[in-house]
């Protein structure tokens, strides 16, 4: 089963929108760069807030996040691929 672990944000001000973050969450980041914040919330989600013009592949206004979802090997990670690959969307 996948798992929902990582949240990759957009952002202009990470360092900005990471004093925000860190009083919504009540926690400090484990990271904190101009470019980059990092936060790691008590049931493991990470929550990342990227400078945008730093983000590759580089984004556009509508697609602004990136989630990662966790498999426990690369097996896994090809057969979610093939059921997702045939999903129809």
């Amino acid at each position: 089963m996948t798992t929902l672990n990582y949240i990759l944000l957009a952002a202009a001000n990470p360092r900005k929108s990471g004093a925000l973050y860190a009083k919504i969450f009540g926690l400090e980041p484990v990271e904190n760069s101009e470019t980059f914040v990092l936060f790691v919330l008590p049931s493991g989600l990470k929550v990342g807030l990227w400078q945008a013009e730093e983000m590759e592949p580089k984004v556009g206004k509508a697609d602004g996040i990136d989630i990662s979802f966790g498999e426990p090997n690369y097996a896994a990670v090809r057969s979610t691929y093939d059921v997702w690959k045939g999903l129809d969307l």
